[in-house]
């Protein structure tokens, strides 16, 4: 893959993480869940070119809260669930709405931790 078809990839990747969150904030989540079946696609390519993990600790870092939702919950299936379980709770403690109930989810499910526990 070319540089800059992954970075088409990654900027495709956080409009579209970004406008999940938009979506489900106005409401409309069938609309946040197309968003985020489309990013599971992304996601899925860069693991089959070997890059998920590289790109997902990147975006870990994003200034959005929902982009690093969206790469910490994926990163966990590419090997980096310690960098994703931190980042995770950090989200869950925030007050970011959804995404902290979202967050603190994630990590119950996938048995990393919860700030409840």
């Amino acid at each position: 893959m070319t540089k800059s078809t992954q970075q088409a990839q990654i900027d495709e990747f956080i409009a579209l993480a970004e406008g999940q969150w938009k979506s489900i904030n106005d409401g409309d989540s069938s609309s946040g869940n197309k968003k985020a079946k489309q990013i599971d696609k992304i996601v899925t390519l860069w693991g089959h070119d070997g890059d998920a993990s590289r790109i997902l600790n990147l975006l870990v870092e994003h200034a959005s809260p929902s982009v690093r939702l969206a790469s910490a919950s994926h990163l966990i299936n590419y090997g980096g669930s310690d960098v994703a379980a931190s980042v995770l709770q950090d989200l869950s403690r925030s007050e970011v709405g959804m995404i902290s109930v979202f967050a603190d989810t994630v990590l119950r499910v996938r048995n990393l931790t919860s700030k409840h526990s």
